[in-house]
Parts: structure tokens; sequence; C-alpha cells
């Protein structure tokens, strides 16, 4: 495939996506109803509205850490309900950077080796000079051997930012990234998702800080598990007004 032809194809997308939850007891609950959403490579596009709207559900099932229902997600050109576990995991590992509120830091190794991990888990070739740079790229100059235990909440988040970004991923997945931080920290934070579009990256984030959420390209308002609006380039009090009215 050309590299126009490459370009054509979106970073991820959701046709007719619907989500359902459950178990032994209860029937199942849909919290999804028929998702159509697409992402362009280069995109920052915000999913926003009330707590139990379906955003962080929406968010999953995108990065292919829960299958749809019913519809179709393509991520990376793939097919997600077309692929085995394993090569689901791979697409995950080799094409998807996870930013999270949790951090999901490895305890026991450094901020250096954290920042390396998945690239090494790719049979990728990197040295400490790559986890150095990486690192000071997100203002952390001299913490490649810092364990997460002893770095501050925003400076864990700046080195799960730093391991997502690592690779220029298709896509980062980002749920509340700054939802712990101080302001200083999210704003940095923010900067970094926003600035991993200009290399190509989409970056799709789930948030309720409608500031944040403003950066985006585009902003998208879940409502019971429906998009009610689509804005381009949105402003925090658009977003402001949208989401109290679907409360």
């Amino acid at each position: 495939m050309g590299s126009d032809a490459t370009a054509s194809v979106p970073a991820v997308s959701a046709v007719g996506v619907r989500k359902g939850f459950s178990n032994s007891r209860m029937p199942e609950t849909e919290v999804l109803h028929g998702i159509d959403l697409t992402v362009a490579r280069g995109e920052m596009v915000s999913i926003v509205g009330p707590s139990g709207s379906g955003k962080s559900t929406l968010l999953a099932c995108l990065a292919g850490l829960e299958p749809a229902s019913t519809g179709t997600v393509t991520l990376a050109g793939h097919d997600l309900g077309r692929l085995s576990p394993s090569r689901l995991t791979r697409l995950r590992r080799d094409r998807v950077g996870f930013v999270f509120q949790s951090y999901n830091l490895i305890p026991a190794l450094t901020a250096g080796e954290n920042v390396l991990l998945p690239a090494r888990l790719r049979g990728q070739k990197v040295t400490t000079d790559d986890a150095r740079r990486a690192l000071a790229a997100v203002g952390l100059e001299g913490k490649e051997t810092a364990l997460p235990a002893t770095l501050s909440g925003g400076q864990q988040q700046r080195v799960a930012v730093a391991r997502a970004l690592f690779a220029a991923p298709d896509v980062v997945f980002a749920d509340e990234p700054t939802g712990a931080l101080d302001g200083k920290s999210g704003t940095t934070v923010l900067g970094l998702l926003r600035a991993a579009t200009d290399t190509g990256s989409a970056v799709v984030l789930v948030t309720h800080d409608l500031d944040a959420a403003a950066l985006a390209d585009r902003a998208v308002v879940l409502r019971d598990g429906v998009i009610h609006h689509e804005l381009v380039r949105p402003t925090a009090g658009d977003l402001f007004d949208l989401v109290t009215a679907a409360a």
C-alpha cells in the first residue's frame, strides 16, 4: 500500500457499534446504542458527556480492550472482530499507545524501563539513550533510573505519556489522563498529547475536563450511549452547554 493510500485509511472507526454487559443474575444491559465514529490520522478527538453516558466503554471498544456486541471497529486498518486474541494483542502492542488516569506503570521497573518496555516486547532494539531522550521530551531529564514510587503523580503520568508516544503509534487512547493531576501537570500532559498529532498519530481523549476537551480538533458528546452532537474546533463554553443540557 502506498503512502497516499495509507494516509486515507482512518486511524480508527466504528460502524453501528453496540455494547452490552450481563451477568448470571441479570439480563444484558446495553451501554452503547449504534455508534458511528471515524478518527483520521493526525486528528485529536475528545469524547465528553455526563457520567454513565458510555464514554469509557466506547474508548475500550475502539481500543480493542472490549469487544463490541455488534457492529464493526476498525483499528489501523484491521477489523478487530476478525482478529484472534493473539493478533489483537500484537496489534495493540505494535500500533497503539495508552494513557490512563491510573498511569499503569510497573512498580519494579525504572522510569526508563517502563518507557522502553512496549518496544522491547515488540522486539525493537532500544537503548538507555532512547529512554533518556523520551523522558527529556516530557521534562523528566535525569529520571531514567527513578522507580515510579519515588515520582509524583504528575511525573508518573508523564512517564506514561512518554511510553505511549515512544514509537509514534497510529492511535493514542487517553482515558481521563489529567483527572488526578494538578493544573500545571495536566497542562503539560495535554500539550504532549496534542503535539502527538503533528507526527501523524491520532489521539482519542475521554475527559470530564471541558477545557481539555476543547483542545481537540473535534468533540463528540455522548448521552445514554448515543452520539448527540459533534463539534469541530469546539470551545469549552459550547461543550458545557451541551453536556449540562444532556445531564
